[in-house]
This record gives C-alpha cells, structure tokens and sequence, in this order.
C-alpha cells in the first residue's frame, strides 16, 4: 500500500473518531436541559451524620401543559409520601400535594453528578450525590 493511501486512511480515522467524540460527549443536538434524564435515581445527603435520602422518579412519561416533564419525589424531611415535580428550564421544582406552591428546586451539578436541593424562598441548600439510577 502506498504512503499517501496509508495517510489518507489515517486522516479519515481521525475525523470519524473526532465526529463521534463531538456527537456523543458534547451532545450539540441535544436541547435537553442535562437535569431531565440525569435526576431520575436515588440521592443521598453526603454531609450529615445520619443522611435522608430522596426519590426521583418519572411520572410515566406524563409531561405537564408546558411541556415540561413532570416527577415524583420522595424526600422524608418533608414526608415519607410523594410530592409531584415538574422540570422548569434547568431545574425540578417539586410542589406540595395540592401542585401549586413550590417547596424546593432541584438543581443537577453535572460535574459533580450531585443535585443541588434548595427550599423555596432562600431557604436551606442541601447536596445530594448519587447513590443510584
């Protein structure tokens, strides 16, 4: 084979590895905010002494008016029943039984796979890392 077929096929190689590199990582295409999918699982407090885990789960694929997902969230700090949740741009506010007031927003820290719970109006903010999917 000659040299010059040899570099070409190299060249070729590369830009298909870099392609895929860009299409599967960076995700251009992908106008999903990263907290739709990557919050569903199980978390748990990582800086208490006796940490409370939270619940989220999709709500059968039920998307709300605005066409925003909508969620369950089981945190025993607020009660041990499911509250309802709907994504809002780049987070999940999760409201109380009656789904009108909202009493915390989820936030996903994609670096740190950990979200980022915080009450409504300022309140407390709590870290949560991943303890499964």
């Amino acid at each position: 084979m000659s040299r010059t077929a040899v570099v070409i096929i190299v060249v070729v190689v590369v830009a298909l590895a870099a392609a895929l590199v860009v299409l599967l990582v960076w995700r251009p295409f992908d106008d999903e905010p990263p907290i739709q999918a990557r919050a569903l699982g199980v978390w748990q407090e990582s800086t208490e002494s006796l940490p409370v885990r939270m619940t989220v789960s999709s709500r059968d694929g039920v998307e709300s008016a605005n066409d925003g997902a909508e969620y369950w969230v089981t945190y025993p700090r607020m009660s041990d029943a499911p509250f309802p949740a709907r994504l809002s741009g780049e987070s999940i506010l999760v409201y109380d039984a009656d789904g009108e007031d909202a009493l915390l927003s989820l936030i996903y820290d994609e670096g740190a796979d950990a979200l980022i719970v915080t009450q409504s109006g300022g309140g407390d903010t709590v870290i949560l890392r991943r303890v499964s999917e």
